[in-house]
């Protein structure tokens, strides 16, 4: 599908005012592409002006209301309904009254939105005439949802509502492929066709739209239903999940299940596990150590262990937390690095990670470089990742470098600006243009004379425009390089004076 709606009318407009089936037919595989809110951005841009030009634009005279308009396919009246001009317009909709299929529905539902009153009121009237089957219902009722905010009339959706229970059904609109139809279906056309429990735990546990699992999560909440709540922890969806289980009574929880909460991927299912688990008599962190220990089980469970013990454990968990360091899994080695953090001394902090910032895993390494970059991590440790080849490795140091502030920081964007690694070096004349507008003029001091060397010796090759480096030269009080040229002739205020 094109990326705009004036690249889309480019592409079907002069395939509508030819006498081509297959152009027809290429077009019209992208209108069914339009999901309702498309629709109406591709009939505002019909009628737009674009300062580069109105190729877009459905207008003129040549080449439509001709035989084509009544061909089968809807495509040639589907575009012809966007024309600027209201006869045009209402001419379309009649046309694609006689059509067949969601596109000539998509399109008339457009149309009951139009400005003039007699284009609305033919739109109306070819609209019920295509509505036969669920297809056609679903594409108008998804225009009409999209659009149903922009008129001040009565809702358009009251209109067709009847007859899409009647003629679709609530069951089958719940799994329609558009989502403003699955919602609506959900909320606004219930009392017909009632939903179940059963088909509230599918819809939250399945349904490929968030809003659509987190309102069915609400309304088994809101119903108190037990054996549907504890149903939905195993829901993919991390809002399903605390949802049903802030809901559950303690007492509605088996040992089991809430040994496995306490061990959930998410963190905010396991801050509600927890309380409920000691209630209970569980120790969350006796439940951690055994899974920290065992030998068995994936690697994840374990990282969860460590990440929950760098918080809730004691000087028992630091020598396991160290030995995790060295752990065949990256992600355990992160979170063993997370929970050194947190359990070592302050002093012992430091020889512990840095080894880590050479870690093989970029993963890892940026893990560790940002934990001890908040810790303020001497800038002696960030010269071994600076000299590795591993480009993660020079983000790392580039990252510990900066978080230093003042000069370390300007020092680290241009160091970083001479990278050979393109994506590092674009994030270092980045750092350099966002410090000469914002930070520049209330950088305090100026470098020190070996840091000033430095700056020296990389500017060059810094790949910063002239003015940005002449900038930096002024600020960091190095000489500039070529000198600014002395000013040549009388100036206008001398003349003025004299």
């Amino acid at each position: 599908m094109t990326s705009s709606p004036r690249e889309l009318l480019r592409s079907v407009v002069p395939a509508a005012v030819r006498d081509d089936p297959g152009a027809w037919h290429a077009a019209g595989a992208l209108l069914h592409g339009l999901d309702g809110r498309g629709w109406l951005r591709v009939d505002r841009s019909a009628r737009s002006w674009d300062p580069a030009g109105s190729t877009h634009r459905v207008e003129g005279t040549q080449g439509w209301l001709g035989p084509t308009l009544l061909e089968p396919s809807g495509l040639v009246a589907a575009v012809t309904s966007l024309h600027v001009d209201g006869r045009v317009r209402q001419r379309a909709t009649h046309a694609l009254g006689a059509s067949a299929g969601p596109l000539a529905a998509a399109a008339l539902a457009v149309r009951t939105f139009d400005h003039v009153a007699s284009v609305r009121d033919a739109a109306w009237a070819s609209l019920d005439a295509v509505l036969v089957d669920t297809a056609t219902i679903e594409a108008a009722l998804d225009v009409l949802l999209a659009g149903c905010d922009r008129t001040t009339s009565p809702d358009p959706v009251d209109r067709v509502r009847d007859r899409a229970l009647r003629v679709a059904g609530a069951t089958t609109l719940r799994a329609s492929g558009r989502r403003a139809v699955r919602r609506w279906a959900l909320v606004d056309a219930p009392e017909r066709e009632p939903l179940t429990p059963g088909e509230l735990v599918a819809v939250a546990l399945h349904d490929p739209d968030q809003w659509s699992r987190a309102w069915c999560a609400q309304r088994l909440a809101d119903a108190g239903d037990v054996a549907s709540l504890t149903a939905l922890l195993t829901a993919r969806s991390v809002e399903v999940r605390v949802t049903a289980l802030d809901a559950l009574p303690a007492d509605a929880l088996a040992v089991e299940t809430l040994a496995a909460l306490l061990l959930d991927r998410a963190p905010r299912v396991r801050e509600l596990a927890r309380p409920r688990a000691r209630r209970r008599g569980i120790d969350p962190t006796e439940v951690y150590r055994t899974v920290r220990d065992g030998a068995g089980g994936p690697a994840w469970r374990r990282a969860v262990s460590l990440l929950e013990l760098a918080e809730a454990g004691d000087e028992r968990d630091l020598a396991p937390a160290v030995a995790a360091l060295g752990d065949p899994s990256a992600r355990v080695r992160a979170a063993a690095a997370r929970a050194t953090l947190g359990l070592a001394p302050g002093s012992e902090v430091a020889d512990l990670l840095t080894p880590l910032l050479l870690d093989p895993s970029p993963a890892v390494s940026t893990a560790v470089g940002a934990l001890l970059a908040r810790r303020g991590l001497p800038l002696r440790h960030a010269a071994p990742p600076w000299a590795s080849d591993d480009p993660a490795h020079r983000r790392t140091a580039w990252r510990l470098t900066r978080a230093h502030g003042g000069w370390h920081r300007v020092e680290a964007d241009v160091r970083a600006a001479t990278d050979p690694d393109p994506h590092l070096a674009e994030l270092g004349r980045t750092g350099v243009a966002s410090w000469l507008q914002h930070s520049a003029a209330t950088t305090w001091g100026t470098p020190g004379a070996e840091q000033r060397s430095r700056l020296v010796a990389l500017l060059p090759s810094a790949g910063l425009s002239p003015g940005q480096a002449r900038a930096v030269c002024f600020h960091a009080g190095l000489p500039l390089d070529p000198p600014p040229a002395a000013p040549t002739g009388r100036r206008r205020w001398l003349r003025a004076v004299r």
